[in-house]
């Protein structure tokens, strides 16, 4: 049996938490980004649809990075797919 030092499980701890943070601050930035899409595309500014469908779909990609990325939530998915 190997014990782990302080420092490792400091390091790892603060690497989660790191991970955690900027995961929900990508969650929040694409958010924002969908919320400003769909703003500007229903607003009195058209956008093409082209513009729409890219910038939506990069913003959802934003979003779901994050959500992949959160530690807490990835080992949730992998033990209910396990």
């Amino acid at each position: 049996m190997t014990t782990e030092s302080r420092w490792v499980r400091g390091a790892e701890l603060a690497g989660r938490t790191l991970a955690g943070a900027l995961a929900w601050l990508l969650v929040l930035a694409g958010t924002l980004c969908v919320g400003y899409t769909l703003l500007r595309a229903f607003g009195p500014a058209p956008w093409s649809t082209v513009g729409f469908a890219l910038a939506l779909t990069v913003s959802l990609l934003a979003v779901a990075a994050g959500l992949y990325g959160h530690p807490g939530i990835r080992e949730r998915v992998r033990a209910r797919r396990d």
